[in-house]
């Protein structure tokens, strides 16, 4: 009979998990608040709350319709550059482009071209911060021993024009885009 309560218990917290990430309701990830529980990712600062000088209770800030939980924000849309230079003096470039979509979906394409390889990566978006989180890459196009796929990858604008994209477990450098137009 305890048995037969516990296994009921777990069906209907499974159920509702489901249910819960169905509808959109879940939007945040276990390693990154969203914008509204995180004052340090939040413009401003301010953890989504303001209030008067005067001592006013908080109130919580909506969100605008491009930053819904769940989509990607209108000012990471478009097309970001960047290029560096390895160790050994090869020249590599990297143009990243962002388009519209849902948590889930593939909303980012990149292309890698260096002196030895023509690569293309997709990756689907995670979490719809700031910052907004991708999903590991897959790639798309190239020879799979000089293109691999990627880690998670979490995208941090430190203004309107440049993209910083932090590849996160990969031990290297976070790479700074300029957007392209």
């Amino acid at each position: 009979m305890a048995l037969v309560a516990v296994a009921v218990v777990v069906a209907v917290a499974a159920g509702s998990s489901v249910y819960t990430l169905m509808s959109g309701e879940h939007t945040d990830t276990p390693t990154a608040p969203g914008p509204s529980a995180s004052a340090a990712r939040s413009p401003g600062g301010s953890g989504g709350q303001r209030g008067s000088a005067a001592g006013d209770a908080p109130t919580v800030e909506e969100p605008s319709p491009a930053a819904r939980p769940g989509t990607v924000p209108e000012e990471y849309l478009g097309t970001w550059q960047a290029e560096f230079t390895t160790a050994d003096g090869n020249a590599n470039k990297r143009v990243m482009t962002i388009t519209s979509g849902s948590t889930g979906d593939t909303v980012m394409t990149l292309a890698g071209q260096g002196a030895t390889y023509d690569c293309r990566w997709a990756a689907t978006l995670r979490a719809s911060g700031p910052p907004l989180e991708l999903g590991p890459t897959q790639v798309t196009f190239g020879d799979r021993s000089s293109c691999a796929p990627g880690q998670w990858s979490r995208l941090d604008m430190s203004d309107d024009r440049t993209i910083v994209r932090e590849l996160v477990g990969s031990g290297g450098a976070p790479l700074t885009y300029t957007k392209v137009g």
